[in-house]
């Protein structure tokens, strides 16, 4: 039971979408816990803005390689798989741009998934690689994604088992204190 006790526990991380403004707008505004390539990040989209204009780090998903998409088109998996996941809302979806890199800040190679009409249709076999000016604008129906690393949240049984190991060492050090005491009467 003590070693059970004493294992490390795994942390789980609830994966959820946000809208913008459920009802009346449907774009999305992020997405927490999506996992990419075994880590969690928390995705914010910036929509209707240019690349330059991103709050930094811009690119901050581990593996983004300018000359190399495939961590882009995982991430595009991972984004598309959590949106398809969503129930259908009204009106479009955004096109997202997931960039990989950033060339001499000129040029930015991304990946781009979406609009679909309805969130369930979107799929990562969707995916195709771009190359857009750092400076371009885009419109309001296009977002610019920027990943930050997700919080890890215990799961519950970790607070359990922290819980009776607190208490076990309470236990512990008050018998060991009434047994000093007792030893010290005699």
């Amino acid at each position: 039971m003590l070693l059970l006790l004493l294992c490390p526990r795994s942390f789980t991380l609830a994966q959820s979408v946000t809208l913008i403004d459920p009802g009346n707008d449907n774009r999305i505004s992020s997405i927490e816990g999506v996992s990419i390539n075994g880590t969690h990040y928390d995705a914010t989209f910036h929509h209707g803005v240019a690349f330059n204009d991103l709050p930094s780090p811009q690119i901050t998903f581990s593996g983004a390689n300018a000359f190399d998409f495939s961590n882009g088109y995982a991430a595009a998996d991972a984004i598309a798989t959590a949106v398809g996941s969503q129930s259908d809302v009204a009106g479009p979806t955004t096109r997202v741009l997931i960039p990989t890199g950033n060339v001499l800040g000129l040029l930015i190679p991304s990946v781009s998934i979406g609009p679909e009409t309805n969130y369930s249709q979107w799929s990562p076999a969707d995916a195709s690689a771009t190359v857009l000016f750092s400076a371009a604008p885009v419109g309001p129906d296009v977002a610019w994604l920027t990943f930050s690393e997700a919080a890890a949240v215990p799961e519950p049984s970790t607070f359990v088992a922290t819980g009776m190991l607190f208490l076990v060492g309470v236990l512990y050090r008050r018998r060991s204190t009434r047994h000093a005491r007792s030893v010290g009467k005699a």
